[in-house]
């Protein structure tokens, strides 16, 4: 028992769990408690004892660590203070990153360390990652610990280069809350003495010379004298050329080489290993530049100048050159209180620099010590001058643009010193210049020819305000100083002005035009800046703007502006019809003028009238607000959306950047927080979701009185505009006893249909699902076998795997050109058998015999096609030595077409000629020399592409046999009836045997009985080139591949364990090649992002699972999406990034992709369903189960199952070639 000592009071009240339930045990305590707690009890209530004092009362969840903290006071004694405590979802922190950031001389063996604040899920540990400088992922185990996880690298970094550790958001503690705030640690290894003596820095790598051979120059002091050195490119087949180091440790060498190829220096050391040099960066032939990878890189020239170029500077390798210019060159004339000290060009070889370089240049004799001005030669609107860019700082006896560190004793002022005349010493020895002016100057991010020079009277500075949207030339008084700003100037600069120098002591004029149209935006005159180091501010109505913004117009929802004019009327718009009396305004909108159910609203623009009503079920409305003579109102108007629709809205004028106070809100006034961004120009707001909007759901776009212009005018009116988002439904379903697996051509879908064959359906009109048999026929295997996978390939040949319980196991080849041919025969079932062009065996019958194949069942099947591949336009050239003619139509009722003749396919392999417009296509097989003729509809204009077959092959995956790999082109066209000693499958890997075959780190003796699932991936730089990757029973991504070189060797190469919660129920794959995936979560999509390759897995726990496997042998989980239900397979569209998940009874789920890859729930509102699910589609009558089909043509999709097919209008239609 204790006894107060002192007056105290009480805080009573209920704590309440983050889901607003009242929360039993959590600790309650308050600062001036001390040691005394309260836990709450059974109903959340809490009564807690505290001094008279103002305190911090806290709750603390135990378990999950979510807790709240708020300030508030007992005021006298025994005082019982109501407080409720709320708490607020609490994530993992990081507490510390080791190796630190910005250590140095860190060890190549290091095992990079992350502590948290609490525990972490081991899954989610995949977001964090060792990165090089270029932002590409090293391989690593991460070992997860509790709250500490550990990196260990597959091997010894590379010395003296810099790492970045990386922890992205999708870090998730094991309650599945976020991590609070993402995290970086760029370190810097050291740099090891190697033997020989080699130094890297004195081994140079210079670009090709007309005969392609790349020259590697050792300087002197490069190696120990003697040393037998040779270089090998590893990149191409190249002799290798070898050589001893002279005396003084120089070498030369050449090598057949290509600017981006792989080079290795190999120094043999007599009694040790050799050593290993990787050579870059590529120089320039003159010395004078080098080619620039995006990683960047720092190089010394043949002139002694250094380039610094940073890391994102460059997208791609750009060949970057600094020339030195003489003082005679031609030059338009510099302001004559600016004396030149140097000059130079820059040359990106005409790429865009997104980052300023840094450069240092000796600096010539005489050079005084005072802050120097880089100019850069610009024009505009007929005028030539300079503009100020950079800063640079004798350092040394040079002169840099880097940054020097701050001087002790204070900030330097904000006035120049003056440096003399030349040769002479300036007034002041100390080097001075605007505080944070690097951020108000773009820096050397331009090609073109630049100045270095340093003022002969004091200058100081004005800072011009930037204007979104507005470029302008701006010249000053200070003759021969020209500015121009633009866009690319503007994303240069990291503040929101643009720094100009003038003199001190006399009156600056300005005059600003735009850069558009040439009018003189402003002309006058102001005070120069003061001379106590302040810049002075200029405002923004030097753009002649004081008026607030308003909308014009948008889309899809709609403004509509009307002035008040007492008497008149007219029409607004489509449907839209508006009356004016002395009074008021009356609207009125016909039929379908909106969505039935939306509102139309209309504020006043010079009063504050606001009025709206809600239109009747068939769109139409009427609304009369009170109005002035003369006044202007804005009529807004509800639309309905897709959920991956963009809104737009349109001003009178550009708005300032950011467009703060534009928001979309839900139906509770929460923000969905939407992107928004300008549309090509600022006066174009765009409006996208991030990811895609709810489906079904009524959404506001919200236009806050914060809104402003580009020269800080605010909107200062609050507008809330509705717009509701389509929800999919259901147009037909086509019953089957079980729709195993899908594919489509064109209007065409088929449907693998276990025992009742294959089923092909006309799926051209989406609510009315037709097979195209009469009666519902279908193409039966033999004995009626089942039919389980199906697949069409580039050329529109349909692959059909089935068999193996009453027949052998088989793959066929049906082609839908056949069809019309069929459909015309009296008795089209009984012509059906046309179809098939071309059968081979590929299994045993299950408990039966007769080949020399192990028995199973085909269950999937994976087209793998190497084409050569042409495109033009109709009327232009062909390329590739085709043979071109256009045919006219011989009558009104024909439409004109094109023959194109040619070579280069492979003997009676097939040939494909598509028109990309107008979605045709014909396939003809070339003869036996490769040559071929086809003709397709098409007119002047249309895109064509044509595909001449190399090779084909399908991946079979077959339940007890295992992955098989098919030619397919050596049964294209053969008999239907093989013998059963006959196969064409020429790979087949079970793993029985193979000492690799590690699934789940645990050694199998085979994976065929496990085999559900496979997709194919062919790409010539990939290892191995020809890929097969299996989902494996309660295992996961299985990955099985081979050489283009030796088809028939198939290994083993990598695996993914699929385990989320202690399951491992895997039961669909989706594979996708080249697809953009945000993968490291910086909101956009890089070239490398955009080369990947993919794995989706449907996990019956675990929701969507997403694989990288563009490194075959290394396949990395990049993302998990928890949902409802089991998911059981799955379908992407490319287009959209939406992936449609089949759940069984439970219907479609549809999950949105675009975004950030994260692991884990993402769930920023809160309401425990993760934000990338954005719709739940019924599909009564069937259990889908089957893989999905996209047909974007109609906005339609296809899920199978127990019961049929269900076409789903799942968006509008999108034509894409």
């Amino acid at each position: 028992m204790a006894r107060a000592t002192a007056p105290f009071g009480y805080f009573a009240g209920t704590v309440f769990d983050v889901t607003g339930t009242p929360l039993d045990g959590a600790a309650v305590e308050a600062v001036a408690s001390g040691t005394l707690r309260q836990r709450s009890g059974p109903a959340g209530g809490y009564l807690l004892p505290a001094p008279v004092a103002a305190t911090t009362v806290s709750a603390r969840e135990p378990v999950r660590g979510n807790g709240v903290a708020v300030d508030a006071a007992i005021a006298a004694d025994a005082a019982v203070v109501p407080l409720d405590l709320p708490l607020a979802i609490v994530g993992p922190q990081i507490l510390l990153i080791t190796p630190g950031d910005g250590s140095t001389e860190v060890p190549v063996g290091v095992e990079p360390q992350v502590r948290f604040s609490e525990p972490v899920d081991p899954v989610s540990t995949e977001s964090i990652e060792l990165r090089t400088a270029a932002g590409v992922a090293i391989p690593v185990e991460r070992i997860p610990q509790g709250a500490l996880v550990t990196l260990v690298p597959d091997s010894d970094l590379e010395a003296g280069t810099v790492h970045e550790i990386v922890v992205g958001t999708g870090v998730r503690d094991l309650q599945g809350y976020g991590l609070a705030a993402p995290g970086t640690a760029g370190f810097t290894t050291q740099l090891v003495a190697a033997p020989g003596g080699l130094d890297p820095t004195r081994v140079l790598l210079y670009e090709p010379d007309a005969a392609g051979q790349a020259r590697i120059e050792g300087l002197a002091g490069a190696l120990d004298a003697g040393l037998l050195v040779f270089v090998e490119n590893l990149t191409r087949l190249a002799a290798t050329e070898s050589t001893e180091a002279g005396p003084a440790g120089q070498f030369e060498l050449a090598i057949e080489a290509a600017v981006g190829d792989h080079l290795r220096l190999h120094v043999l050391i007599p009694g040790a290993n050799e050593v290993v040099l990787t050579l870059g960066p590529w120089r320039t032939a003159d010395g004078r530049g080098a080619w620039i990878e995006p990683a960047g890189a720092r190089i010394t020239t043949v002139d002694g100048w250094i380039l610094d170029v940073p890391p994102g500077a460059f997208v791609g390798m750009t060949r970057v050159v600094v020339t030195p210019r003489p003082a005679s060159a031609p030059a338009p004339a510099q302001p004559e209180t600016l004396v030149r000290a140097a000059g130079f060009a820059l040359d990106f070889g005409g790429a865009v620099a997104h980052k300023p370089l840094e450069l240092t240049l000796p600096a010539p004799v005489g050079t005084p010590d005072a802050e120097h001005l880089v100019l850069r030669e610009v024009s505009g609107l007929g005028r030539r001058g300079w503009m100020f860019h950079a800063f640079a700082r004798l350092a040394g006896g040079t002169l840099t643009t880097e940054e020097a560190p701050e001087p002790l004793g204070g900030s330097p002022a904000l006035t120049m010193p003056v440096g003399g005349k030349p040769g002479e010493a300036p007034e002041s020895p100390e080097s001075l210049r605007p505080a944070g002016s690097r951020t108000m100057l773009p820096g050397l991010a331009f090609a073109g020819n630049y100045t270095v020079s340093y003022p002969t009277e004091p200058l100081g500075f004005f800072a011009l305000p930037l204007v979104a949207g507005v470029d302008v030339v701006i010249q000053t008084s200070l003759e021969g100083l020209l500015s121009v700003v633009n866009g690319a100037i503007s994303a240069l600069l990291e503040g929101d002005a643009l720094l100009i120098p003038t003199r001190i002591g006399a009156p600056v004029s300005f005059t600003i035009f735009d850069l558009g149209t040439g009018f003189a935006l402003f002309e006058g005159e102001f005070e120069p800046p003061a001379d106590d180091g302040g810049v002075a501010e200029l405002p923004p109505a030097l753009y002649g703007d004081e008026e607030p913004p308003h909308p014009v117009s948008g889309s899809p929802l709609r403004f509509l502006l009307v002035t008040a004019e007492p008497g008149s009327s007219g029409t607004l718009g489509l449907g839209i019809d508006y009356a004016t009396t002395d009074s008021e305004l009356t609207l009125t909108g016909a039929a379908s003028a909106i969505p039935g159910g939306l509102q139309a609203r209309l504020i006043g623009l010079d009063d504050e009238v606001e009025v709206f009503t809600t239109a009747a079920a068939d769109g139409a409305f009427s609304l009369t607000a009170p109005a002035t003579a003369g006044h202007r109102y804005l009529v807004a108007l509800g639309a309905r959306v897709t959920g991956e629709t963009a809104l737009s809205v349109e001003f009178d004028e550009p708005m300032a950047a950011g467009f703060a106070g534009i928001d979309v809100l839900d139906a509770a006034g929460s923000s969905v927080a939407p992107l928004v961004a300008a549309g090509g120009t600022y006066a174009r707001a765009v409006i996208r979701p991030r990811g895609a909007w709810s489906a079904g759901e009524k959404l506001r776009l919200e236009l806050a009185p914060e809104l402003a212009d580009a020269s800080g005018n605010r909107w200062e009116k609050r507008l809330t505009v509705e717009f509701e988002v389509e929800a999919s439904g259901v147009a037909d379903t086509y019953l089957l006893g079980r729709a195993q697996d899908l594919a489509r051509l064109g209007n065409l879908l088929f449907v693998a249909a276990d025992e009742q064959g294959l089923a092909v359906l006309d799926v051209s009109d989406p609510a009315n699902l037709e097979s195209v048999l009469p009666g519902g026929a279908t193409f039966l295997f033999p004995m009626q076998d089942l039919v389980r996978g199906v697949a069409v390939d580039p050329h529109g040949r349909v692959l059909v795997a089935g068999g193996g319980s009453r027949n052998f196991g088989i793959l066929r080849i049906f082609d839908p050109l056949r069809l019309p041919e069929i459909l015309a025969a009296p008795d089209p079932v009984a012509a059906r058998g046309l179809a098939w062009r071309g059968t081979t065996i590929v299994s045993d019958r299950v408990g039966g015999s007769g080949t020399q194949l192990p028995a199973g069942y085909p269950r999937r099947v994976a087209a793998l096609s190497n084409d050569l591949t042409s495109r033009w336009t109709t009327g232009q050239p062909a390329p590739d030595g085709l043979g071109v003619t256009l045919v006219p139509p011989a009558t009104p009722q024909e439409r004109p077409r094109v023959r194109v003749v040619g070579d280069g396919a492979s003997p009676g392999a097939p040939v494909t000629l598509r028109n990309l417009d107008r979605l045709g296509w014909e396939r003809v097989d070339a003869d036996g020399s490769g040559a071929f003729a086809v003709e397709l509809v098409a007119e002047v204009g249309d895109r064509l592409e044509l595909l001449r077959n190399r090779e084909s092959y399908a991946y079979v995956a077959t339940l007890g046999a295992g992955i098989e790999l098919v030619d397919v082109n050596r049964f294209y066209r053969a008999d239907d009836t093989p013998a059963p000693g006959w196969s064409d499958v020429i790979g087949l890997y079970n793993g029985a045997g193979d000492p690799n075959l590690i699934l789940c780190n645990q050694q199998v003796p085979e994976l065929s009985a496990a085999l559900i699932d496979l997709g194919g991936l062919f790409e010539a730089e990939a290892i191995p080139q020809l890929t097969a990757v299996s989902l494996v029973a309660y295992r996961g991504l299985a990955l099985v591949g081979s050489e283009a070189s030796d088809l028939d060797e198939l290994r083993f190469v990598g695996d993914a364990c699929a385990q989320v919660a202690g399951s491992r129920a895997v039961f669909g794959l989706e594979t996708a090649q080249d697809l953009g995936l945000d993968a490291d979560g910086d909101g956009a999509i890089s070239e490398v992002e955009l080369e990947k390759d993919w794995a989706l897995v449907a996990h019956g726990v675990g929701g969507l699972l997403v694989y990288d496997v563009t490194d075959r042998a290394e396949p990395q989980l990049r993302a998990r999406v928890p949902l409802p239900g089991t998911a059981r397979h799955l379908g992407l569209d490319r287009q959209t990034l939406r992936v449609y998940v089949a759940t069984g009874s439970q219907g479609l789920l549809v999950v949105d992709l675009s975004g950030p890859l994260q692991v884990g729930l993402a769930d920023a509102d809160g309401d425990g369903i993760d934000d990338r699910l954005i719709e739940q589609i019924a599909l009564p009558g069937v259990a889908a189960g089957a893989p999905v089909e996209i047909l974007p043509e109609l906005g339609m999709v296809f899920a199978g199952g127990e019961g049929g097919v269900s076409s789903v209008a799942a968006g509008r239609p999108r034509l894409e070639a």
